[in-house]
């Protein structure tokens, strides 16, 4: 779901908008490094967020749901100055937010690198929480056999 309080300009095709990720050892400031800024469909964006690289190595697609990203949609707050790109899948025709996930989270000792960051829509992430993401598949699939092995009562 969209964050009410975002201006929205556009939405752009991710075969646009993948091609001008630039992957860097870590996120570069768009004020200190006006380099990290790509003009994209002509506003300046910050091409070397974290986010984007994470879905530039590992895809679009929730690694938990199946999800896929649909669109980038280029949004910002009001009073800052760049606009920044937002990935966004359709589910049940719901725009849901793509998000760039610790696979080991950082509580459990993972840290803030592109290896350790996965794709995932908004609504898995809040499920996943600070687990890995295979506890969360395997909690998925108990209660999914659990449900189809108990008999229903008469």
């Amino acid at each position: 779901m969209k964050d009410p309080n975002l201006m929205r300009k556009e939405t752009l095709d991710i075969a646009d908008v993948l091609p001008h990720i630039r992957f860097t050892p870590k996120e570069l400031s768009a004020t200190s490094f006006p380099e990290a800024l790509v003009m994209i469909a002509g506003d300046p964006i910050n091409m070397t967020s974290l986010k984007l690289q994470t879905f530039k190595e590992n895809g679009t697609r929730c690694r938990i749901c199946g999800c896929k990203g649909q669109y980038f949609a280029k949004e910002k707050y009001a009073g800052e100055p760049y606009f920044h790109l937002n990935l966004y899948a359709l589910k049940e025709g719901r725009e849901v937010l793509m998000t760039k996930d610790h696979i080991i989270p950082l509580d459990k000792g993972g840290r803030d690198r592109l290896n350790n960051f996965q794709t995932l829509c908004m609504e898995c992430n809040r499920k996943k929480g600070n687990r890995t993401a295979d506890k969360v598949k395997k909690n998925k699939l108990k209660k999914k056999s659990g449900a189809k092995d108990q008999k229903p009562r008469p």
